[in-house]
């Protein structure tokens, strides 16, 4: 075992490779500050997958009756 020297007079390197035999994990935590959300504030991405109310699937039906019927496809979607 080899001399005490103290914490001040080692070098530079030395001294980072004590910090980091102190310093610990932490493990599952995440350090990071959640915050939730205003409701208030606009989201353009909520807005969007809320869609016009039906599924897309119906949309696609809709357009081809809509295209049959002479009625431009545009007009198929107006929330």
């Amino acid at each position: 075992m080899g001399k005490y020297i103290s914490y001040e007079k080692m070098s530079k390197k030395q001294q980072k490779i004590v910090n980091a035999s102190k310093r610990g994990s932490w493990g599952n935590v995440k350090p990071i500050t959640k915050v939730k959300e205003s409701a208030k504030v606009y989201n353009r991405k909520k807005q969007n997958s809320q869609g016009c109310g039906y599924s897309f699937v119906g949309a696609a039906f809709l357009g081809v009756l809509r295209r049959l019927e002479g009625v431009a496809l545009a007009d198929s979607c107006r929330c």
